[in-house]
Formats: structure tokens, sequence, C-alpha cells
């Protein structure tokens, strides 16, 4: 048996081949393997004997010596958020699958490469403002993609040198509304916003939550001359 620890199952299993061995050699007439097979027998109680030991459980602060699952789980969500937000013509999210469920205190978010769709889960909080995307009703139907797939599905997109542009808007007060000095209009989607108190900007809105424009001003696609 090598240094590394082993499971009492895969020892137990190791002494049996080697009492076995033994016992070989023992019945070739030769004596002295019958001290080592005896040896062995009694090791191989010994290790029967061995208390059980409760396998730790898996948490999200279980680490491999380097990271977290929470901390590695936290660093997929901003690298895939960076990715989507460079590409909001082709990123979406959702907090309904296409069948109307979702699980809980989650939402789905995803991206079209040339190879297909790539999605993730996410929990609601922190994590949905993050994603500064359309927002869809429901998402589009899971085409089936396994994790490998989708993460060489997101490799793909290097080879696609143009992204579409993003796009510019600028917040509107829609002062006919019968919510007073409460309703926004993005200028890009035209979708309504109440807001209970303060602007999109005191509120942190500074992407349309529907369509994912970039609220910088608006004219001239955001580009003033």
């Amino acid at each position: 048996m090598d240094n590394n620890l082993i499971s009492r199952s895969a020892m137990l299993e190791e002494l049996k081949e080697w009492y076995n061995e033994a016992k070989e050699r023992e019945n070739a007439n030769y004596e002295w393997e019958t001290f080592e097979s005896s040896g062995i027998e009694s090791a191989m109680l010994c290790v029967e004997n061995f208390p059980a030991i409760d396998a730790l459980p898996i948490t999200g602060d279980t680490s491999d010596g380097y990271h977290t699952f929470n901390e590695l789980y936290h660093h997929r969500a901003v690298l895939f958020s960076v990715i989507c937000n460079d590409r909001p013509g082709i990123a979406w999210k959702s907090k309904k699958h296409h069948d109307g469920t979702m699980y809980n205190g989650m939402f789905i978010v995803g991206i079209d490469t040339p190879e297909g769709q790539a999605t993730y889960h996410y929990d609601l909080d922190p994590y949905w403002d993050m994603f500064h995307v359309r927002e869809v009703d429901s998402a589009p139907e899971w085409d089936g993609h396994t994790p490998d797939e989708a993460i060489r599905r997101i490799g793909t997109l290097a080879m696609v040198k143009d992204a579409e542009p993003v796009r510019h808007g600028e917040w509107i007060l829609n002062p006919s509304d019968l919510y007073d000095d409460a309703t926004w209009v993005c200028s890009v989607c035209g979708h309504e916003w109440v807001l209970i108190d303060g602007t999109p900007q005191e509120n942190d809105m500074h992407y349309c939550p529907k369509c994912g424009a970039r609220m910088d001003g608006g004219k001239n696609n955001g580009t003033a001359k």
C-alpha cells in the first residue's frame, strides 16, 4: 500500500490479497509463510474492528485547500456576468424555466453562442442585478447541454469578432402617469418602472432591467457630439 489514506474496505481488500498470496506460498511448504499469513490475518481482524469515522459534511465552506465552493460559485457568477453584459443582445435572464418552474430563490441566465445556448442558475440575491441583460418571461427550452458543453460553448464566443454593440438609453419621467413623479420609462424598450422612492439613478438602475440598455444619456446612442 502507498502512503495515501485509503478507506477501511479498500485496506481490507488489499490485506486479503496479501493473505491469499501468503497462503499459496504456505501451501507450497514454505514453513515461514505460516507466520506471515497469521500476521496478516491478525491485521485484517484489527482493521475490521476499526471504529467507523463519519464523513465530514460537504457545504459551501468546504475547501480544496485553496478555495471554498462558495468562493468558486461567486467567481463564476461574476465572470459570467461580465461575458453576458458585454453581449446584451444575445444574453437573457428569467425567473422561470420554459415550463414555468424555478428552484426556490433562484433564476436562470443564459447566452446564445455559435454552438447553442449556455446557461447557469444563480441565487436571486445578490446576483440578479449583476446581470444587465434583458429579462424574459420564461427561459428558452433547455436544449440538453451539459456543464462541459456549456463551458465549451462559452469558449466559442472568443471566435466571434464583433459582439453586438451595447445599447444606450436614458430614463424618461412619465408626468402623465397616475403615479405622480414615480413612473420612469426606458427610452430604448419603452418599459415602465414605478419607483416607490427616489430616481432610477438614486436606486442604482444604471441599466434597464428589461432590455439591458445602458442608461448613460441616450443622445446619439449615448455618444453625444
